[in-house]
């Protein structure tokens, strides 16, 4: 998942928090051992491997979460889509040889793109491809897991105050942070100027993702391209802003976030339709908050939002 995780819980028997912390750190990792793609002996590169060849019997946590992946893949017209390996691979090479792709490899490296191309036996538990070069990453949707295992972790501990972050950009919390407190307070960077808070909102019993691309986007012809890949065109999404998703699962926040980003400003218009229950904000610099997102001020701080189920 490549990225740091951290986790802060809170409560008076230091010994059981500390027996809670390590177990959560645990299973993150033995989430990582599973959809770590560039692990060849993870159950994800098992099936990677053969797959193309042959129907492959799959964990069952991990088919699981490639059905979870598949309804997102759907309800977002393919905006979140874990197949996207091969298009990532195709323009981090033209950023290496500092030469665009040929519109013809896009289009023959979108043939091996799409989860409609990932067969599932739900009774068998196997998965096939359809066609050879299909492969799944599960990396946009799997950090979110991740942070919601950790979360039930700490539960089972009986810890009903707690925040588990993946990257600081994935968050699951629960409870609040002091007596005091209605939740977490979590500072919010301008997308355009990392070292400024830009905004505060409050987190109790939710999660929230945020994506954006300011930090690994490049100029080509005059425009700013990031480094997520629009699946729909085979062509990088517009680098100009950041999507916040705020949800009752890391794991859902994770994948919409990204498929935010894909989508663009009109993501909350639309997802907030097909995600009742889920709110979405444009980071971008000088944007309201998106359709559906609330606004409830909290304490003496007027740039403070609070969102809990």
């Amino acid at each position: 998942m490549a990225c740091r995780f951290g986790i802060t819980a809170i409560g008076d028997d230091a010994e059981r928090l500390t027996d809670a912390a390590e177990d959560a750190f645990h299973e993150i990792e033995r989430i990582e051992s599973l959809l770590n793609m560039y692990d060849a002996d993870s159950m994800l590169s098992a099936v990677n491997q053969t797959a193309a060849s042959r129907p492959t019997e799959v964990d069952d946590e991990v088919f699981e979460l490639l059905l979870v992946a598949g309804t997102i893949w759907e309800r977002t017209g393919g905006a979140f889509d874990p197949t996207m390996g091969p298009l990532v691979r195709l323009w981090r090479a033209w950023r290496s040889a500092g030469a665009p792709p040929d519109q013809d490899a896009i289009d023959q490296t979108r043939q091996q793109v799409g989860m409609d191309h990932v067969k599932v036996d739900v009774p068998g538990r196997t998965v096939w491809f359809d066609r050879p070069g299909v492969e799944i990453d599960l990396g946009a949707i799997g950090k979110g897991y991740a942070v919601d295992r950790a979360v039930a972790v700490l539960e089972g501990f009986g810890i009903d105050h707690c925040l588990v972050h993946g990257g600081t950009s994935t968050i699951a919390a629960r409870g609040s942070m002091d007596a005091g407190s209605t939740g977490w307070r979590i500072g919010l960077t301008d997308p355009s100027d990392r070292q400024r808070d830009d905004d505060v909102i409050v987190l109790r019993d939710v999660a929230c993702a945020c994506s954006n691309q300011q930090n690994q986007s490049y100029e080509y012809e005059g425009r700013q391209l990031g480094h997520v890949i629009d699946p729909r065109t085979g062509w990088p999404a517009p680098a100009e802003s950041s999507m916040l998703v705020i949800s009752a699962s890391a794991t859902e926040a994770d994948a919409l976030s990204t498929a935010s980003l894909v989508l663009g400003e009109d993501a909350a218009a639309e997802l907030t339709r097909t995600f009742p229950e889920v709110r979405i904000r444009c980071l971008a610099a000088g944007a309201e908050p998106a359709p559906g997102m609330p606004d409830r001020a909290s304490g003496e701080n007027d740039r403070e939002r609070v969102y809990e189920t």
